[in-house]
């Protein structure tokens, strides 16, 4: 038999369908309303309400007219493509594709992170949109079409006032931005401190955890000292008296130095014994003084000429050092020391004054070397005539050694070298001696002890600064304009002087123009920087006015320009207070008329030119009339 046709099939007891344990194969169309078990269709179309199935194949294609629900299973193993024309929507659990990817012509849409161990692909029509950010280790392509990525390197900071399109950027040491501003040069009112009349000296120190100036004087008449306290107005630079304390009745020779790392000042002198005495004590905000009820002996056998001791404080070593003249015996001792306790007990304690340099005398102010954590020095020799004078460059060591290098003959013009000063360059890495001879001539000279080296090389012989009358050269350093700066006394113009300078990294000063700060003969003075303020501090004895010690506040001209400062140029124009974007080395900035293929420096007016300015800070290299490459 060939063929059935029945309207109907049923089991043998008509209750259910029937059973074909060898399988059935059917050419035409099977009609069902329920489909059960386990089938190969080879070909033709299956109709069913529903197909219940353990297991299926298909190898032609299936079509769903209603809805597929696939539930208790795990995957769906596909060799080929699935095609999903109407989106493909997953509520849970994720799509993972660990293959070839996803190849997407039209637009990815994502409400959730998308994550891929291979490469997100699209053609130049593809778009990936609806994510907050992309985290990418690979970036390919040019990135010509992105928005808000810089093709050319970029930094961003907040601008601190106001800068135009391709200004020079500059960073401050708060973290902002700023161009290239300029100042001219500014005097304050001089202010006099008329406790007594005929005094003799001075010397200064900075607080700059306050802003204050501390100084102290001595009197010719009364012999006794006192100590001033002092603040500046950045504005006008004129300073406020805040405070004077009586030091001692009957002293000589008066110093002080203030300790940075524990704010605490000392003071020493010379008693009316002949015994070098110190103190110590702190200042408060509003300047008043909380001296020691006690004095600590540094030595017992000091007395002679006055200005003989020399004081300064060490941070890298959190010690105080100074060097004096023990006449008894004709040499120059030093001692270092250091603060205890607490106000108003503080106490001193200084190790035991060793020789400095035997047959000698006249020891110069010393200074800091912030660079290289060292200390230069300088004191006459008298074992030889008429007396040569010797630059020293040294450490304080563990136990309270001034450890020093080799002996520096200072001038060789008659060895003939008073009131020797000096301070050090850090942005050249440079010593700067200044000192007086009998003939009234002022002199200097440059010389350097690069690095952890205590020998000092001279980069000058001694040139002259003032040849009329020049005496009591006395020097401190600005650190915002990176300039040395000497002020002096001319005894023949009865004049007080005040000069800046740039050190060159050849050891030659460009000086700017000589300033008078006081119209009578200024001696016994010393400056000192007041790094809060930015401003140059001079105190001195007014010779015409009863010798009454004056003070009086400068800034320096210049801008705020350095070697070390600046990043690059300005996309755009920038307010005061918004976050600024700054082309940087490999960006290029957009200048008029250059020559191509040349070097370009930043000039203190905030232009480029050929040519360094001081200091030496190149902007780039021209690659065409109008841009640069930066490099900084």
């Amino acid at each position: 038999m060939s063929q059935i046709q029945v309207d109907n099939i049923y089991n043998k007891e008509a209750t259910g369908s029937p059973n074909f344990p060898l399988g059935a194969n059917v050419t035409g169309v099977i009609t069902a309303t329920t489909f059960k078990g386990g089938a190969e269709i080879t070909s033709g179309t299956i109709s069913a309400t529903s197909v219940t199935a353990a297991s299926g194949t298909f190898n032609g294609p299936v079509t769903i007219g209603g809805t597929l629900t696939y539930e208790d299973v795990t995957n769906i193993d596909s060799v080929g493509v699935i095609t999903a024309r109407n989106g493909l929507k997953v509520t849970a659990g994720g799509v993972n594709i660990a293959g070839g990817g996803i190849n997407a012509v039209g637009v990815v849409t994502a409400t959730n992170d998308i994550k891929a161990n291979g490469n997100i692909v699209g053609d130049n029509s593809t778009n990936i949109s609806g994510v907050s950010s992309v985290t990418a280790t690979n970036f390919y392509g040019n990135g010509a079409s992105l928005s808000g990525i810089e093709a050319a390197p970029t930094i961003t900071g907040i601008s601190s006032g106001t800068m135009s399109a391709e200004d020079p950027v500059l960073v401050k040491e708060d973290g902002t931005l700023t161009k290239i501003v300029g100042v001219s040069s500014q005097f304050g009112a001089a202010i006099q401190n008329t406790y007594e009349a005929n005094e003799i000296s001075t010397m200064s120190a900075y607080d700059p955890d306050n802003g204050f100036v501390l100084f102290t004087t001595r009197s010719n008449s009364s012999y006794g000292s006192r100590l001033y306290v002092s603040s500046i107005n950045t504005s006008t630079s004129v300073m406020t008296q805040l405070s004077e304390t009586n030091i001692d009745t009957v002293d000589m020779d008066p110093n002080i130095a203030y300790d940075t790392s524990n704010n605490i000042f000392v003071y020493t002198y010379r008693d009316g014994y002949g015994d070098l005495q110190a103190r110590a004590g702190s200042v408060d905000s509003n300047g008043a003084v909380t001296l020691s009820s006690s004095t600590q002996e540094i030595s017992a056998d000091i007395s002679g000429a006055l200005n003989q001791s020399r004081l300064i404080y060490d941070p890298t070593s959190n010690k105080f050092l100074i060097i004096f003249t023990v006449d008894s015996n004709s040499a120059v001792r030093a001692a270092t020391g250091v603060v205890g306790g607490t106000a108003p007990n503080y106490t001193t304690t200084w190790t035991s004054g060793y020789i400095y340099g035997a047959s000698a005398s006249e020891p110069a102010q010393p200074c800091l070397d912030t660079l290289n954590n060292k200390i230069f020095s300088a004191y006459r020799n008298h074992a030889t005539s008429p007396g040569s004078v010797y630059a020293q460059c040294g450490t304080i060591t563990a136990d309270g050694t001034y450890s020093r290098g080799s002996n520096a003959l200072l001038t060789t013009a008659n060895n003939d070298a008073y009131n020797v000063a000096c301070v050090h360059d850090p942005s050249v890495d440079k010593v700067f001696y200044v000192w007086n001879k009998n003939d009234g001539t002022l002199e200097y000279r440059v010389g350097s002890a690069s690095g952890s080296s205590t020998t000092i090389t001279w980069d000058t012989t001694p040139v002259t600064l003032d040849n009329s009358g020049g005496e009591y050269g006395r020097c401190c350093y600005d650190t915002e304009r990176e300039k040395i700066v000497v002020m002096w006394s001319d005894f023949n113009s009865s004049r007080g002087y005040i000069k800046s300078g740039k050190i060159g990294s050849d050891g030659v000063v460009t000086w700017d123009s000589l300033l008078e700060f006081n119209a009578n003969r200024s001696f016994g003075g010393s400056p000192v920087y007041a790094s809060n303020q930015k401003r140059v501090v001079m105190t001195y004895i007014n010779g015409a006015a009863n010798n009454y010690p004056n003070q009086r506040a400068w800034r320096v001209a210049g801008n705020n320009l350095k070697a070390t400062n600046f990043i690059g140029f300005s996309k755009e124009a920038y307010t005061d207070g918004q976050t600024a974007t700054v082309k940087i080395v490999g960006n290029v900035t957009n200048k008029s008329g250059l020559t191509p293929a040349k070097k370009y420096y930043l000039q203190g007016d905030g232009t480029v030119a050929s040519t360094p300015d001081s200091p030496s800070v190149e902007a780039g290299t021209s690659i065409s009339s109008t841009q640069i490459v930066i490099k900084g």
